[in-house]
């Protein structure tokens, strides 16, 4: 592959970038989507109640993940503040910046062996495929693991390639990285940490002739090792809950995704899923899934494995056979496979429009069209841009902790709501920020009860959801109320 100058591939990189962050942080908030109230209220759990090993969410429920996300987010809290929600999603933005890193590194290191001296630029072009993609475009702003997971599994997968292909002198160095992500993926999801060892395996196998191989990983240290990082948490967490773990994380996040609860068993689940996980493959990496797939003809299927290629080809490959196997398999799952698909893209690309300028100028054009294109339906149609319940507690929350200016505050709300943890709270029953006698503030729905308000409202939201005890779907609106007899706060409706 020939590709001219670094110049506009690199700008363009940079311009996507820059895009891509502001479309996420000052479009509509999506707090409320994807179980991101539950992950901000483990935080929260931790910060308010000190519950480290197996937090709690806003309805009492223990941790139904590993809690290597909310560690990580839990200083950032403390220090941008309880109410940001920059702070609640720091570890994606943080983990997405090293995604894109290893990405590019990774490309290069395939591409230049065509290529010596285009290699950056390709290399380039690959971070702008992988940027201007929809899976990107969400996870690079969430609360929730996914986008911590996607870093730690990419710097196993470029870890156990530096080294089994001899592209580094620094060994030890790359087997620590290769086995820290194992136990930090594990940490964050569970079992699904251990994809890149299985690719370490397969590439071992297919293009070093054994599994003898592996022993350049420094198996003997690094394994136990990865274990140990596991065990700083499962043993203590277990010894705490053992019932929680062998319900919740053996038998539900673990079996139950594995083998489902369709009718005929796990067999009929996975055969569903041998149709689903190399569909979901393709539609949610488009447009570029179709480079890829043209880069994959193009190799043909006997050379996969030994091509220059070969290493991206084989990341795929085991990310989207391991979730055949999983009856549950949802489309996000195989969003780790998009860096490596980022790469075939590039080399696709370059197969069908030959000409290297054409190839710049028709990635660095879709790609930023691909960004606008995202940017724009996330601001007007997307489902927090129709239904805007995130930004209504982001509003309320913000004007709520300006008032209080630290003071305790009771929570008369119960469901799985942002609200207690942009306030620094997570009140479940067992704990509270005091009683009706003695706490000055409460937060509680707007309707109407046998003891009437529980105090002078001052601040009222727009209405959102979860917020009321027993009806998780009713949206109402909810408010700070002053239970003091001062007339110090004037009243204040967020509308």
């Amino acid at each position: 592959m020939s590709l001219r100058t670094n110049g506009p591939p690199f700008g363009t990189l940079m311009l996507l970038i820059v895009l891509t962050v502001l479309f996420r942080i000052l479009g509509p908030s999506d707090i409320y989507e994807k179980t991101q109230p539950r992950t901000m209220a483990y935080t929260a759990d931790m910060a308010a109640n000190r519950r480290y090993l197996l937090p709690l969410d806003a309805t009492g429920a223990a941790a139904t993940k590993p809690p290597l996300y909310n560690w990580l987010a839990l200083p950032l809290v403390g220090r941008l503040g309880i109410g940001s929600e920059t702070a609640h999603k720091a570890p994606a933005l943080a983990s997405s910046a090293v995604l894109l890193a290893l990405t590019v590194w990774m490309a290069r290191r395939m591409l230049r062996k065509e290529a010596p001296e285009q290699a950056t630029a390709a290399a380039l072009l690959t971070g702008c495929v992988f940027v201007a993609s929809p899976e990107t475009f969400k996870w690079v702003y969430i609360a929730r693991p996914d986008g911590v997971l996607m870093a730690l599994l990419t710097a196993g997968w470029a870890a156990s390639t530096a080294v089994l292909e001899g592209w580094t002198k620094r060994r030890a160095v790359w087997a620590a990285v290769f086995w820290f992500s194992l136990g930090a993926g594990v940490l964050t999801k569970g079992p699904v940490g251990l994809l890149p060892l299985v690719y370490a395996a397969a590439l071992a196998r297919l293009r070093h002739g054994g599994f003898r191989r592996l022993g350049a990983i420094h198996c003997l240290w690094g394994a136990p090792a990865a274990v140990l990082i596991v065990a700083a948490w499962a043993v203590p967490a277990w010894i705490s809950a053992p019932d929680h773990c062998r319900a919740i994380f053996i038998g539900r996040e673990l079996a139950y995704h594995v083998a489902g609860d369709q009718p005929g068993g796990p067999i009929v689940g996975w055969l569903g899923s041998l149709v689903k996980s190399p569909l979901y493959f393709v539609i949610r990496f488009l447009p570029w899934s179709v480079f890829a797939v043209v880069a994959l003809v193009k190799v043909r299927p006997r050379q996969w494995f030994l091509d220059p290629l070969g290493p991206a080809i084989l990341w795929c490959v085991v990310v989207v056979v391991t979730f055949c196997f999983v009856a549950m398999v949802k489309h996000r799952y195989l969003a780790p496979a998009f860096p490596a698909a980022a790469v075939l893209a590039v080399h696709g690309a370059h197969v069908l429009l030959k000409s290297p300028s054409r190839t710049t100028v028709v990635l660095v054009i879709l790609s930023l069209t691909v960004c606008i294109g995202l940017g724009v339906h996330n601001a007007f149609w997307s489902n927090a841009a129709r239904s805007p319940f995130g930004d209504a507690a982001v509003d309320f929350t913000r004007n709520a902790n300006r008032t209080v200016a630290g003071e305790r505050v009771l929570f008369l709300i119960r469901g799985n709501s942002p609200v207690q943890a942009l306030m620094g709270e997570n009140q479940t029953g067992e704990t509270g920020a005091g009683t009706p006698a003695d706490t000055r503030w409460v937060v509680a729905p707007m309707v109407p009860t046998a003891e009437g308000e529980p105090g002078r409202p001052v601040i009222v939201s727009e209405p959102m959801p979860r917020v009321i005890p027993g009806e998780p779907g009713a949206a109402v609106s909810i408010a700070l109320f002053d239970r003091s007899t001062a007339q110090s706060h004037p009243s204040t409706i967020n509308h």
